[in-house]
């Protein structure tokens, strides 16, 4: 249970950073946005929420292969979550660029 205090405790951090990005930026300023820069440079101003998203699949990715001993669950529970990141991906194209989105899609197919 201790050791996964740590990762979630990130995820409700970079949850709350994302989420409430524009009021905390306003009140803290500066200090604040170089606090969470590793969030929000990456994706589109008007789809942070995904920062968040990204930290949570690669959460699931390292979290799923010791939820069960099966091998065929394991890889339909992976296939899971990297398909539902690859549709989302494609379909809301969150990166500010548009050849990191290109780039993005052919390597996760």
């Amino acid at each position: 249970v201790a050791v996964l205090a740590y990762p979630i405790m990130f995820l409700a951090l970079t949850f709350v950073a994302c989420f409430f990005y524009p009021s905390l930026s306003a009140l803290y300023g500066i200090r604040f946005t170089a606090c969470v820069r590793f969030l929000v440079v990456r994706v589109r101003p008007d789809l942070l929420i995904f920062a968040f998203l990204g930290q949570l699949k690669n959460f699931l990715i390292s979290l799923l292969p010791t939820l069960t001993t099966n091998y065929h669950i394991q890889v339909c529970l992976m296939l899971t979550v990297l398909l539902s990141w690859s549709f989302a991906q494609l379909w809301f194209k969150f990166w500010r660029s548009h050849l990191i989105n290109v780039v993005d899609a052919y390597m996760n197919f």
